[in-house]
């Protein structure tokens, strides 16, 4: 038998694979965010065009996409929990939505769209409800997605461990007599 040739021969073991995996990902989510705060700054701050911020924007959204889409094909929901569930989608939904209205009425006041303090609190009052009913739309929507995906990978999981067990429990009784 002929062997190939193995231009990329793995050199380490479980433990640094593991590690060389927490490193990677910690520099991915150091990008991320890192791609986030230059979003904010040229966008509210520097009142750069959408044009100029373009490509930061898509990189940073083709990242999030791949992210969930990631997560969701492994069966992961979050590190923590093993499925999402109300109380989750409450909390990420505020979490959301109190930074998301906080930058909308930094923008109205950078813009001088809001010059008095009510006027912002109205601004981030009403920001704030269509932000959270808006990612507590998407949440729901994504944990059902999340949790039928996780059920159809049980089920086929369940069947392939019935397939193997199958042949092993007739293979046991075949060549037993009896004394």
């Amino acid at each position: 038998m002929k062997q190939k040739k193995v231009f990329l021969k793995k050199v380490i073991d479980e433990r640094q694979e593991a590690e060389l995996n927490r490193l990677l990902s910690g520099g991915y989510w150091l990008i991320f965010y890192l791609l986030l705060v230059v979003l904010v700054i040229e966008a509210l701050f520097l009142r750069r065009p959408f044009q100029e911020w373009a490509a930061v924007w898509a990189v940073f959204m083709i990242a999030a996409v791949y992210e969930i889409w990631s997560c969701f094909r492994a069966g992961v929901w979050t590190p923590y929990e093993q499925k999402p569930g109300k109380k989750n989608y409450i909390g990420y939904s505020l979490a959301g939505a109190l930074p998301a209205a906080g930058v909308m009425v930094c923008a109205a006041i950078r813009w001088g769209d809001a010059p008095a303090w009510h006027d912002a609190a109205l601004i981030f009052l009403i920001d704030f409800l269509l932000y959270f009913a808006l990612f507590l739309v998407i949440f729901f929507a994504a944990g059902g997605l999340y949790n039928r995906m996780r059920r159809k990978r049980e089920e086929r999981l369940d069947r392939e461990l019935m397939l193997e067990e199958e042949p092993e429990k007739s293979g046991e009784m075949g060549g037993q007599g009896l004394c």
